[in-house]
């Protein structure tokens, strides 16, 4: 049997838009209302541009603890938008917002 898959911190959002950091490349506006999941993606819709895509979970990172101006959604890789579907590009995103340097 089966387990249903983990709900994601979107779930809870509602009907409450959020924007995902770092931005998807080759989509204007960065303002997203989540749709629904599997347990291996979500659908999340930008209204503003027309768009509907799925984001696999494993993409996914952090919901910022702040709400102000609006919930911020982290990207462990950066995705770029091409032929109806994202993408991660080569570059890597830093964990926690460091970047690991050598001198």
């Amino acid at each position: 049997m089966s387990l249903p898959p983990s709900p994601t911190p979107l779930e809870h959002l509602g009907n409450r838009p959020f924007s995902f950091y770092p931005a998807i490349l080759n989509i204007e506006h960065n303002e997203w209302f989540f749709r629904r999941s599997t347990w291996s993606e979500i659908l999340v819709e930008n209204p503003r541009c027309g768009i509907e895509v799925w984001i696999p979970r494993r993409f996914l990172g952090e919901m910022s603890q702040i709400e102000d101006p609006v919930i911020i959604i982290g990207l462990v890789k950066e995705l770029e938008y091409k032929a109806g579907a994202v993408w991660p590009t080569s570059f890597e995103c830093p964990i926690n917002g460091t970047h690991n340097q050598e001198e």
